[in-house]
């Protein structure tokens, strides 16, 4: 199956997913009509951060299995097929170059993640607009889309380093999924044995988790400024390792 294919299916599936969470969010409009304040009360209930927790939860692991499928060769390939000489025989950059393969990971990775969160978070936001939940879901959407935008970034970078270290596409999905997964098992390890939150810290996946949880809980475990200093070291160690690889092909 070519790439494009196998992008569009992927795409297709995702859909599904977010159709289901459209169900939910009329289901749920239904649901807090009934816990609507009596007249006169001063408060309503509070509303519940799980599901939105879990929704941004999914979508950062779509985000990953759509970059697995068709993003790790988004410098692989053209290192394979010897298009670098081409590309930098023109008057163009590295700086240039590594915009144009960024913009375009994040691209692709928005319409499964910005896009429908936007359509799905305006529409909860719009159904109670007039009701005492309509600030709180103000909130938590801004907090799911700071968290996706984070994701969407240190992502794309992320991928454009490790597909710059290969001509095989298959060896860069391979240390994508690594990248990704070993420190997750390697974290919730740790965390079992020394019964603490600081694992977290080895974890991409759970870095931005924390970073969702302090934006719309306002509150941390762990130092509130820990998990964006491990993005940044994160994001900045790919972008130099990237432009490093890149400077090679620029030199030829």
């Amino acid at each position: 199956m070519t790439t494009y294919w196998r992008t569009r299916l992927l795409l297709a599936l995702f859909v599904v997913a977010d159709v289901i969470f459209l169900g939910m969010v009329f289901v749920e409009a239904a649901l807090l009509g009934l816990l609507a304040p009596a007249p006169g009360a001063e408060a309503g209930p509070e509303l519940p951060v799980w599901p939105v927790t879990m929704y941004v939860w999914i979508k950062l692991y779509t985000l990953i299995l759509l970059y697995a499928a068709t993003g790790c060769g988004v410098i692989a390939n053209d290192i394979r097929w010897e298009l670098m000489q081409f590309y930098f025989s023109k008057p163009l950059k590295r700086l240039q170059y590594m915009l144009g393969k960024g913009l375009g990971l994040i691209a692709l990775g928005a319409c499964v993640t910005l896009v429908p969160t936007g359509i799905l978070g305006g529409l909860r936001v719009l159904l109670h607009m007039k009701s005492d939940f309509a600030e709180q879901m103000m909130s938590q959407w801004g907090a799911a889309v700071v968290f996706e935008l984070a994701a969407l970034v240190v992502f794309s970078i992320l991928l454009m380093a490790l597909s710059s270290l290969t001509r095989k596409q298959g060896l860069a999905v391979l240390a994508w999924l690594g990248v990704i997964f070993v420190p997750d098992l390697t974290s919730l390890i740790i965390g079992q044995i020394v019964d603490s939150e600081w694992p977290h810290l080895l974890s991409l996946t759970a870095s931005l988790t924390d970073i969702f949880a302090v934006i719309v809980q306002w509150e941390s475990d762990l130092s509130p400024w820990l998990p964006p200093l491990v993005l940044l070291g994160i994001g900045a160690g790919a972008f130099y390792l990237a432009w490093w690889r890149l400077g090679e092909f620029e030199q030829m």
